[in-house]
């Protein structure tokens, strides 16, 4: 469950996750609701009765299915349904124990901006040449939810580009690119494949922001690298992909290499079981120079945690922005509220950025306008017309 309220952690329900209504008895599950609606006070109090009652009908209809599936039923339909009424009771489990605590949990406001809507407008008349007809609201929103991943890096990209252009005086021809953490449920959800040629696709729409546009080296690494794919190198125009499954700070780097762009899509620093090993990737990027640390997060707070998370670990970092996004899918609630959202539901990926600046040991030009508090160029710093350029057409 990553859906936080304030400072408290989220809790890890791993001994209340679906599998475990299929694994356990419902006395065992029972255990497991109670400890958790106590999880902050002292003390066994019972579960609230509309919770036990609707655990009870869950586990109930999740045994029956597994039962018809057994049989030869198609059930994948009834599953997910059954899947989503027990986040939302998990959600219901967390807002008791914050409620038994005396924990005020209000909730987190996260609704579709008219500059992330016009971004996507956009992105769907110049990128999939879609006549304007055709742009309803549930297309956008489809595309935006198909898209977000690849827009995301792109958009972390010209904002590399247009900062190395105002304040550097010569172009860079080559950049090299971190993308950390990426997901099944992300970067890889259409396949690998379908990943590469989106990347190209977004690196030929570099044209508008850059005389010449730069050769550009991702490196995808992550513990959800598929396994097929550790270790996989493609090439496509100016343009190389390689994916390593391992963390970051334990992945052995060439220390000649320098490193332009860290992209880390809805990373989590804070979240509690993964801010260990952030911190030692944290640690390992705070030795980088002159490189852009572009992390993005589902909701305003959680881009705000990452901030502190990033000053505690890179003391040199230099906050560039900490906001609202354009790459953001459009496709979610409005509103999280727990007790009333699902807790599987997190927020909108992509939704807030964090974007830092880790200066080099001499200090440029641009380090020294951060340092001095002189104007920035307006974050984020992209052209409206960087997402029409028809050299996108590529990508089908």
């Amino acid at each position: 469950m990553t859906c936080a309220v304030g400072n408290v952690p989220p809790r890890s329900f791993d001994s209340l996750s679906v599998e475990a209504l299929l694994l356990y008895p419902f006395e065992r599950i029972e255990d497991e609701l109670r400890r958790a609606c106590n999880e902050l006070v002292q003390g066994e109090a019972a579960i609230p009765q509309g919770i036990a009652l609707e655990a009870k009908r869950i586990w109930t209809l999740m045994r029956d299915l597994e039962r018809a599936d057994e049989a030869g039923d198609d059930s994948l339909g009834k599953v997910k349904e059954l899947a989503q009424a027990w986040s939302l009771l998990l959600s219901r489990v967390q807002a008791q124990a914050l409620d038994r605590a005396g924990v005020p949990h209000p909730a987190i406001m996260i609704p579709s901006t008219d500059d992330q809507r016009d971004f996507w407008h956009r992105f769907a008349t110049g990128v999939e040449f879609l006549p304007e007809s055709d742009l309803e609201e549930d297309l956008l929103a489809a595309l935006s939810e198909e898209w977000t991943a690849v827009a995301t890096i792109g958009e972390a990209l010209r904002a590399l580009i247009s900062l190395n252009a105002s304040y550097t005086p010569h172009s860079k021809t080559s950049i090299a690119v971190a993308v950390l953490g990426p997901s099944t449920t992300l970067e890889y959800q259409r396949g690998v494949e379908d990943l590469h040629h989106k990347l190209l696709a977004c690196l030929l729409g570099l044209d508008n922001t850059s005389a010449l546009r730069p050769s550009v080296h991702l490196t995808f690494c992550g513990l959800d690298v598929p396994d097929a794919m550790h270790g996989h190198a493609w090439k496509g125009c100016q343009l190389d992909i390689e994916h390593r499954q391992c963390l970051w700070h334990n992945m052995k780097m060439d220390p000649t290499q320098a490193l332009d762009l860290v992209v880390a899509m809805n990373a989590g620093t804070s979240v509690a079981q993964y801010r260990e090993s952030w911190r030692a990737t944290l640690k390992e990027l705070a030795n980088l120079e002159q490189c852009l640390l572009w992390f993005t997060g589902y909701t305003l707070p959680e881009a705000a945690d990452t901030w502190k998370d990033l000053q505690a670990n890179c003391p040199r970092a230099i906050l560039l922005y900490c906001g609202v996004g354009r790459s953001s899918t459009l496709m979610g609630f409005d509103r999280v509220e727990l007790g009333a959202t699902p807790c599987s539901y997190p927020g909108k990926a992509n939704y807030s950025i964090c974007a830092v600046w880790l200066p080099g040991s001499h200090g440029s030009a641009m380090e020294q306008a951060c340092l001095t508090d002189q104007a920035l160029p307006t974050w984020p710093v992209l052209l409206e017309s960087d997402v029409s350029s028809p050299a996108r057409s590529t990508h089908t």
